[in-house]
């Protein structure tokens, strides 16, 4: 299950805007009240990493952004099996740790698969700077992003607060727990689509959703045709109007939202939307991606089910126009709606 995931997510990652791929892994949490949390939580445990090293202070490494303009994502740097190091994309889309082909050649990896219908290894260890995981499966991915040796997904954050400082290019790894949900800059970790995706609560117009996190998405916010359809559209080039997507919509496309999104105590006003279709079985949830995490130092503490969001400036503000996403950009002030090719 983890490698078919893993290959149609990787192969999705290279048409712009979508999901990474797979699920995010919760740990056991005693504390919380919910028996299907627990669920959800033990969800993924065959594929969980030992945390074997952690110091008290942390670990903060270089946070790399990798890709072309308009597409580029969160990297770090990592050892493998004592070699290295090697660049990982943090993917909070995923359920599992995966390596491109070529790395596993480069570290003579041996398949664990009986059947010999998918790729699955064994790592001995992986080390993050000071942090280090022990003894745990890791997936292979049939396509990648150039630069990128592999994912790091939900598993090597299931014991650790996971921050991602994006305009200060570091991330950071740390034990403990953030502070209680407040509903302002900490909000409420929810699972999505049976505890396969972490999402938080948000409001788009007057609705009331969960969006999925997901670092590996290049733009702003992602919504399917048939999500989209509640909201007005305007043409990225001309600016908002009273339009609406079209349901059925069969190519992805650009567009402002005649609404603002609001995580938490910050309002981002009318960002830009990617309306794309997925295939069948992928869950229709919005999705926030790099283009908006970007503008927020952002940690994960899945061990508790909290997400913070900070932001250096005003708790309300504007993204910028993602004309390098690509896609096809769409003019839904004229009838009919007309559409061209980036």
């Amino acid at each position: 299950m983890t490698t078919r995931i893993s290959r149609r997510f990787a192969h999705e990652v290279s048409r712009g805007f979508v999901l990474a791929s797979g699920a995010a892994l919760l740990c056991v949490l005693p504390t919380r009240a919910s028996a299907q949390f627990d669920v959800w939580y033990h969800k993924y445990d065959a594929i969980r990493p030992t945390l074997s090293r952690l110091p008290g202070a942390g670990v903060q490494v270089p946070l790399l952004m990798v890709g072309e303009p308009g597409r580029k994502l969160p990297v770090i740097q990592a050892m493998v099996n004592g070699r290295g190091p090697f660049r990982f994309g943090i993917a909070t889309g995923i359920h599992d740790v995966a390596v491109t082909p070529a790395l596993a050649r480069k570290l003579r990896l041996h398949s664990t698969d009986k059947d010999g219908r998918s790729n699955t290894y064994h790592l001995d260890s992986l080390n993050i700077g000071k942090l280090g995981f022990d003894n745990f499966p890791v997936t292979e991915l049939a396509a990648a992003q150039e630069g990128v040796d592999g994912l790091l997904g939900g598993p090597l954050f299931n014991d650790v607060i996971l921050t991602l400082d994006y305009a200060r290019r570091k991330a950071r790894f740390d034990p403990g727990a953030l502070p209680p949900v407040n509903g302002k800059d900490i909000v409420e970790m929810r699972y999505v689509h049976d505890g396969d995706y972490i999402g938080v609560p948000v409001t788009i117009g007057t609705r009331s959703l969960t969006a999925i996190i997901d670092t590996r998405a290049t733009g702003s916010l992602g919504l399917t045709p048939e999500a989209a359809k509640p909201f007005p559209l305007g043409a990225v080039r001309r600016g908002r109007s009273a339009a609406r997507a079209p349901a059925a919509a069969a190519r992805p496309f650009d567009a402002r939202l005649g609404a603002d999104l609001r995580i938490g105590e910050f309002t981002i006003r009318e960002p830009f939307v990617h309306v794309r279709p997925l295939a069948p079985g992928l869950p229709t949830e919005p999705i926030v991606g790099t283009m908006l995490l970007q503008h927020f130092v952002v940690s994960i503490d899945e061990n508790h089910g909290r997400v913070r969001f900070s932001h250096r400036g005003p708790a309300t503000f504007a993204t910028e126009d993602p004309r390098n996403v690509g896609g096809a950009y769409c003019d839904f002030t004229s009838t009919p709606a007309s559409c061209r090719p980036e």
